[in-house]
């Protein structure tokens, strides 16, 4: 596959990064042993393989770890939360030490919890808070590109949970008629990644799966609404009530032109001076 990649014309074969999830970054340090030529960097996403004939397939994939790490030269970097739900941190742990320490130059990102299930990272907008920042400055000291060039391809960022309500609540969601409620309802029922969009006027919406939720939820709210805001995102409620317009001061009347500060005398009567 590289060999034909590499023969493209809009490919620059200088730079190349190998990456995989699960078995496909078990793979991806596999193939590190080879050291092609121009591989820079290589991205395991908790990548291991467990054979279900191998009468110690822990043991046998840690040994397996060192074997790896002792031929390999590129530089590469791991992704592991504590609560993969295929390999604990029992296992992946002294797989990266055996790594580590038979000289395969390696990184290792413990992100801790994440979701559920964190062997499905990449299946959650929210790790691009975890993968991006890390992986940014790893693609920076192999020379590979790091710099974001098109940020109106990422999903939306996951706003902190408010603590406004409890998620269940329903009867605490604003502006919600009766439909509105039963709509509340089915995002309840949803699987992760799920976000729903309230409006003033009483509409919602609700985003599940795919790359980008938030985004979604807000799209399909905004269609027949304006002034849609996200109310929950997966298990955290994220609404904050808005804040009140400022009082009137009573500085000067709103005709009075000569009262407005900071603008010179000529200027005050002239259609479309920025302030």
């Amino acid at each position: 596959m590289i060999d034909y990649m590499v023969r493209q014309p809009d490919i620059d074969g200088t730079k190349i990064l190998v990456a995989g999830q699960s078995f496909g970054g078990w793979n991806t340090l596999a193939f590190g042993t080879l050291n092609v030529p121009n591989v820079k960097g290589l991205i395991s996403f908790a990548g291991g393989v467990s054979v279900s004939d191998c009468d110690r397939p822990t043991e046998s994939l840690i040994e397996a770890a060192g074997y790896l790490g002792a031929r390999t030269k590129i530089p590469s970097i791991w992704f592991w939360g504590e609560n993969d739900q295929v390999f604990p941190a029992s296992t992946w742990r002294p797989m990266y030490q055996r790594y580590h320490d038979a000289g395969g130059p390696a990184e290792l990102v413990a992100y801790g919890t994440f979701m559920i299930d964190s062997h499905n990272l990449l299946g959650f907008p929210e790790s691009v808070g975890i993968i991006g920042p890390k992986l940014d400055a790893f693609l920076a000291r192999v020379g590979l590109p790091s710099r974001l060039l098109y940020p109106e391809y990422l999903p939306i960022p996951v706003p902190p949970p408010s603590h406004y309500a409890a998620l269940e609540d329903v009867a605490a969601v604003p502006y919600m008629t009766e439909p509105g409620r039963a709509l509340y309802q089915r995002y309840l029922a949803k699987s992760l990644p799920r976000a729903v969009a309230i409006a003033p006027n009483g509409n919602a919406a609700i985003g599940a799966g795919g790359f980008d939720p938030l985004a979604k939820a807000l799209e399909l709210c905004g269609k027949p609404a304006s002034g849609c805001r996200l109310y929950a995102v997966d298990n955290d409620v994220v609404w904050t009530k808005p804040a009140p317009p400022p009082r009137p001061t009573r500085f000067a009347a709103l005709a009075n032109e000569t009262a407005v500060p900071y603008i010179a005398d000529s200027d005050r009567s002239r259609p479309g001076i920025p302030i």
